[in-house]
């Protein structure tokens, strides 16, 4: 008579399977976002304005979707109109830290911004922010369409500016 498998071996061998898989997507999404990260330590306060600049003339005479009053953001009225249906292909970042002297580059792709099924929090992404209430959406940026989401100095002089295209 042939002995009867239980089911215990099966369900461990599934969970070991799930564990290797959900390692290996860590791994690629971590290599992913690290090979797009690029810091650069040669600019000063005086040359950091030219690169700033070179994103800026991208998108002339548009407004950021997040705009400011002081130090609170809030969604710009072409971000509450919008009705793009362009097709957005990634996120970039350019950011300035006057103190360390680093100037960060980042992009994702934007399929990978569209697995956050939750709002992004937009006072948690930069701490000097008093609304911290401010959530944007994916499909809020996808309504936008390509251009300047974000466009911010600090009173310190730090700086960033975040697009998609």
């Amino acid at each position: 008579m042939a002995k009867k498998r239980g089911w215990l071996p099966i369900v461990g061998g599934i969970a070991v399977l799930l564990v290797f898989v959900i390692a290996a997507g860590l791994f690629v999404v971590v290599s992913m976002v690290r090979d797009r990260v690029e810091i650069d330590r040669t600019h000063t306060e005086d040359t950091i304005g030219d690169e700033f600049e070179r994103v800026r003339r991208q998108f002339p005479n548009q407004t950021p979707m997040l705009v400011f009053d002081g130090e609170t953001p809030r969604l710009s009225e072409a971000a509450k109109a919008g009705t793009s249906t362009a097709a957005l292909e990634n996120l970039h970042v350019l950011a300035w830290d006057p103190r360390d002297g680093e100037l960060a580059r980042f992009s994702l792709p934007f399929w990978l911004m569209r697995l956050q099924a939750k709002p992004f929090r937009v006072g948690d992404m930069v701490s000097t922010f008093e609304n911290r209430s401010l959530e944007i959406t994916v499909e809020d940026i996808e309504r936008f369409g390509p251009g300047m989401l974000l466009d911010y100095a600090d009173p310190r002089g730090a700086r960033v500016i975040v697009w998609v295209q």
